[in-house]
């Protein structure tokens, strides 16, 4: 259970920084935490990440909160609501169109899994962000159905993923996004490998 416990701690903690919005004051204490984090402390207890990865990716995230806070709120919106968005569905036709960013096979394909799955609506319910929706959906899914995780991030995670985070790194010049999308990136690559070999 620890495998599926370090995921529902790491995708719930990708998806705050994925949600949260930066210009409101009750979710400051979350860039607080990390504004003041001990880096090379946090990436040796960062799960799925080499330890100095880690540290580099949060270093970056860290950055960005201590030297860009006030431009937070502008590239977030620059970057999920307009340019982002607009090159991958020009780019990929897998993306649909609005704020959110879908999965493979489309959001019906998804709202399919979920039923199929008899997961509670109450967890799969619109965030504002689909990267934090889902990172969300996946930590609830391991701590409650950890034998779908694996199918989980196969159907409906990277697929697409891989394409929009290694954008979104592209796309913006903050570090906090930079380091977001790498942190991401590599968490997502190593829960895959971790869980392929408990299931070989």
């Amino acid at each position: 259970m620890k495998t599926y416990t370090s995921i529902g701690f790491a995708c719930n903690t990708l998806a705050s920084l994925f949600m949260v919005d930066p210009e409101c004051e009750k979710h400051s204490s979350l860039y607080d935490s990390f504004s003041t984090m001990d880096v090379t402390k946090a990436g040796k207890e960062w799960p799925f990440v080499d330890d100095r990865k880690a540290a580099e990716f949060l270093s970056l995230i860290k950055e960005g909160i201590l030297e860009g806070y006030d431009q937070l709120p502008r590239e977030s919106l620059r970057l999920f609501n307009v340019e982002l968005l607009s090159e991958s569905l020009a780019s990929d036709p897998e993306y649909t169109e609005g704020v959110a960013v879908v999965c493979s096979m489309t959001e019906l394909a998804l709202n399919r899994w979920i039923d199929e799955c008899e997961i509670d609506k109450k967890q799969t319910e619109r965030a504002e962000g689909h990267v934090g929706q889902l990172l969300t959906l996946m930590a609830w899914v391991a701590m409650n159905i950890p034998e779908l995780t694996l199918n989980f991030i196969y159907l409906h995670f990277l697929p697409w993923a891989d394409h929009f985070l290694r954008l979104l790194y592209m796309s913006t010049n903050h570090a906090f996004y930079k380091g977001l999308s790498l942190l991401c990136l590599s968490t997502l690559r190593g829960m895959r490998t971790e869980l392929e070999q408990k299931v070989a």
